[in-house]
């Protein structure tokens, strides 16, 4: 093979070749699907169902089957007062992934759920409006994937 037969084979690209790959390396690194960033969205959660005026409304929500069964150690909690036959509370700038949400009427702002003979005296829930048996209902029973997306769950009172 002589020189010039050897360069007419290992030709440069021309400048609309070179153009159109950077283009393309840009699009493919500025996706959405390759960003390195977390995404983080807003979660409401509407407690309705509240029979009794006064007091506060207790969520937590949890990341985990630890967090959930264990007492007070909620990854989140919020307390808003009542001011009707509902509250809302909002997590703001949470990241992806599996939660479940506790959430309780504290009408005497004791810090409890305050429990009589046949169950709880005030009123509670769980998202996906799980029900456990002489208990609050497992994790998985409880449980939502959260992708990021700003999501709204209704809770209702028990």
């Amino acid at each position: 093979m002589t020189s010039r037969s050897m360069s007419n084979t290992m030709r440069r690209p021309s400048r609309r070749h070179t153009t159109l790959l950077c283009a393309c390396a840009f699009l493919a690194l500025a996706s959405p699907g390759r960003s390195e960033e977390s995404t983080v969205g807003t979660l409401t959660i509407r407690f309705s169902g509240i029979e009794e005026a006064g007091g506060v409304v207790i969520f937590s929500v949890a990341g985990s089957r630890a967090m959930f069964e264990s007492e007070g150690a909620a990854q989140l909690i919020r307390k808003v007062p009542v001011g009707g036959v509902e509250a809302r509370a909002v997590y703001e700038k949470l990241g992806p992934g599996e939660y479940a949400v506790k959430v309780f009427h504290d009408a005497n702002e004791n810090q409890q759920l305050d429990m009589g003979l046949m169950g709880p005296k005030e009123k509670f829930g769980f998202s996906n409006d799980a029900m456990g048996f002489m208990g609050p209902p497992d994790f998985d029973d409880a449980k939502f994937a959260f992708d990021g997306r700003d999501l709204t769950i209704e809770i209702e009172a028990r």
